[in-house]
């Protein structure tokens, strides 16, 4: 069993989750809603704000956790899809935040902004965010026990 831990920042992130660009940039597909996994469903505007606000303000969350597929040749997210794909939804601009939900009073210029309305810092710190993954051995894709 082994198991490492590595950091991924959200602009590899978003091109891991297509399959495609993943395969033309030689880099491991993440999937992001294996057999395994739940359906998503959307976070509303105030989870969202609060998470987008979380990366603008650089502080740590729990790491996202995957386990290999052998057989797929990728990784598949175990723990983790909400954060992961709120991420890349704000990142391709699929909604803007909401900050009648955050609790910084200096962040109201940020209302009603995506990701691509942002000045280029923010910018920066959204696509640098580094996430941490777990990641987990093929045997715990084949043993419901262990995970």
């Amino acid at each position: 069993m082994s198991n490492s831990r590595i950091e991924i920042n959200l602009s590899m992130l978003n091109l891991r989750i297509n399959k495609q660009n993943a395969i033309a940039t030689q880099q491991m597909y993440i999937n992001k809603q294996p057999d395994f996994q739940r359906e998503y469903e959307a976070w509303d505007d105030k989870m969202k704000t609060k998470f987008v606000e979380t990366m603008l303000l650089n502080r740590a969350m729990n790491p996202i956790w995957t386990i290999l597929n052998p057989d797929e040749n990728c990784e598949e997210i175990l723990d983790g899809m909400h954060r992961v794909t709120t991420a890349c939804d704000f990142l391709n601009d699929k909604f803007s935040l909401n900050c009648k939900y955050l609790k910084y009073p200096d962040f109201s210029d940020y209302n009603k902004k995506k990701f691509s309305e942002l000045t280029p810092d923010d910018q920066h710190k959204i696509r640098n965010y580094n996430f941490t993954f777990n990641q987990l051995d093929s045997t715990y894709r084949t043993d419901i026990d262990k995970r």
